[in-house]
């Protein structure tokens, strides 16, 4: 709630709160990788494309719904206001193209159709490590 009112009052603190979480969570992700164990691994980056972080993937999902669904879900958790929710995602790139440069799209309209796209970009992710 304390940075939300920061940044609320201050727009210019987002650029400086960003400098300074972006690079913490870069050497936090770096750590992770060193220590999985698994092939394939999954980071959930809302903000993947807008601070950088696409570069450093090898395949890039994006995971979507139409917005008038994204606003239901976001309002059905409660955590903020209408007017805060159109803020933080006016801020961000459209989901349209953060689709358009992904490598997979994963559509979240139902947990089943989520689930039958999600074995397919394994299977596919898969299928390539094997071929590589």
């Amino acid at each position: 709630m304390v940075l939300k009112r920061i940044i609320g009052a201050d727009p210019s603190a987002l650029k400086r709160i960003e400098a300074i979480v972006h690079p913490l969570v870069f050497a936090d992700r770096a750590a992770f990788r060193k220590k999985a164990a698994s092939e394939i691994l999954v980071f959930d980056i809302p903000l993947l494309y807008e601070a950088g972080g696409a570069a450093e993937m090898d395949a890039v999902a994006c995971v979507l719904v139409s917005p008038e669904v994204q606003e239901e879900r976001v309002m059905a958790r409660g955590t903020m206001t209408r007017e805060q929710f159109l803020s933080i995602r006016d801020k961000q790139m459209p989901a349209s193209e953060k689709a358009a440069k992904a490598d997979y799209v994963i559509v979240t309209d139902t947990l089943e159709h989520a689930r039958r796209q999600v074995a397919d970009v394994l299977a596919d992710i898969r299928r390539k490590m094997a071929d590589a």
